[in-house]
Order: C-alpha cells, then structure tokens, then sequence
C-alpha cells in the first residue's frame, strides 16, 4: 500500500496533511508563475523605450565618420559656434566670378566686433593676399544677428588667373599678420574655406 492510500484510509476519506500541503504547493506555484511572467514584460515595457531613446541620442552624435559630432550639434536655432563668412560677385551665379568683378565679403551671425581676413589660393600661382593688406589693414566687423557686409572688396585680377580657386576666410578677435593666420595659430570666432571658379 502506498502513503497516499495508508493516508487516505487514517483519514476516512479526508485530506490527509502531506496531501493538502502537495495540493496547495502546486496552486501556489501555477498562481506565482504568470505574476513572474507579467513582471518580467513589466520590466520590459519600461526598459525598451529607455534604451530606444539612448540608442537614438548616440546614432545622432556619431553621425559623421570618425565618431566626431558634426559642426553645431543640437545647436539651438539661431545659434552658432561662430559667425558664417561668405564671399561673392554681384550678379554672378554662386561661387563663380569674371575677372575685373568685385568680390564682396559678407557675414551672418557676428556676435562680437571682430577684424576680418581673407586670402586665395589659385592652382600653383602664389597666394594672392587681399586682408590684411601689405600695411597691415583689417577690416572690421561689427557684431550683428543679422547679415552684414564687409566695407571693402576685393578686384579679381590678372593674378587669379582662369580656373579653380579657394577662398580663406577669417573672423579675428584680434589683430593678426599673415604667417600666423597661415600657421593656424589666430585667434578667431569664425572660418571658412570658400571654393570659387574664375571664368575668363
């Protein structure tokens, strides 16, 4: 006879104890295992969003090769690391001009007085200095939201030659000679390098 048998014949039909305890382990056990499940997708429910957002974040930051953040990342609107420098001919399709045009220097932005330099470089002719000028002269920039122009332009010349050009552009805190802006050692709030093509 087994102990369930024995059990049940001591106990005139009842429940014995080791039998209520089974019974009552097993309910208690099919009873825990949909609260651990519902816990478990709980936990998820709160972790996978949080996880979408910081995978979302560091996609954003790593958007360029390198790992490097690009140029005004989550810059609010209307700021920026510094000033956007531009320069054109009047009545020339963008980044072209003719020899003889005047070429005018142009900023947005300029959020302190500054001084402004500029220089081309033209295939293999020699570097071709517009500021500062053989006397040193820097035009001034005054700050500004909005857009504002520089008070001298630049002649394109003979010297530019026909063909591509790039254009070096610099907002200084201060004033600088030409062998440090060439060194990379100014100190300025805004640069660019401008491509331009001289037609004859």
């Amino acid at each position: 006879m087994d102990d369930d048998s024995l059990h049940s014949l001591l106990s005139e039909g009842r429940l014995s104890g080791p039998q209520r305890d089974r019974i009552l382990e097993r309910v208690l056990d099919e009873h825990a295992r949909p609260r651990r499940r519902s816990r478990f997708w709980m936990v998820a429910g709160v972790a996978l969003p949080a996880a979408a957002i910081l995978a979302l974040a560091v996609g954003l930051r790593g958007g360029t090769s390198g790992g490097e953040p690009e140029p005004g990342w989550l810059v609010p609107k209307g700021e920026r690391p510094g000033a956007n420098l531009e320069a054109a001919c009047p009545n020339r399709a963008p980044g072209e001009c003719r020899r003889g045009d005047r070429l005018v220097f142009s900023a947005d932005g300029v959020k302190k007085d500054g001084l402004f330099a500029a220089y081309a470089e033209c295939g293999s002719r020699e570097r071709i200095w517009y500021f500062p000028t053989a006397d040193g002269t820097l035009p001034t920039l005054r700050a500004t939201a909005g857009h504002t122009v520089v008070d001298q332009a630049a002649r394109i010349g003979d010297e530019h030659g026909v063909g591509p050009c790039k254009l070096h552009l610099f907002l200084l805190e201060q004033r600088e000679d030409r062998a440090t802006l060439l060194s990379g050692g100014a100190h300025g709030t805004g640069s660019a390098v401008i491509p331009l093509t001289i037609l004859p």
